[in-house]
């Protein structure tokens, strides 16, 4: 896995884009027969709104994050990406969670625990800078300790 993330990080905007979309779809195929059982139709439709509000917000932080890309404000790109990464998920759930009774009942918010740690550790990985080549600081003092 170490070697994917680390090539990954030289991927472009659209790759870093699809990724996110397909791992979102991935678990929402994980997920979609569990809020069948569990809620029926509205805690299927608590489950896909759940994941795309999720994945709205993950690519408009990867959004924010590509326009700092390769600089040295790589960390202030990450924070000022938190707003949308969070913003969006929380704030349209909210929104729908009071606008829409069915997707209450379905459980949206539970959903939200499911999708939203998934996007937003893979986001963050995919948005570290690129290593410029690994570290190999090796004094002697450290080869004799072990």
């Amino acid at each position: 896995m170490t070697n994917w993330v680390l090539k990954s990080r030289d991927w472009g905007l659209a790759a870093h884009s699809a990724v996110l979309g397909a791992a979102v779809l991935a678990l929402a195929c994980l997920v979609a027969p569990l809020a069948m059982v569990a809620g029926g139709v509205p805690g299927l439709a608590a489950s896909a709104v759940a994941g795309g509000v999720c994945l709205l917000g993950a690519w408009a932080a990867l959004l924010v994050c590509h326009a700092f890309r390769r600089t040295k404000y790589a960390l202030a790109a990450v924070l000022a990406a938190m707003v949308p990464r969070m913003g969006i998920p929380l704030g349209l759930a909210l929104l729908l969670h009071f606008r829409v009774p069915m997707l209450a009942d379905g459980g949206l918010f539970y959903y939200l625990l499911v999708f939203y740690p998934v996007t937003l550790t893979l986001e963050t990985l995919l948005v570290l800078p690129p290593a410029d080549k690994p570290r190999t600081d090796s004094s002697p003092t450290d080869s004799a300790a072990r």
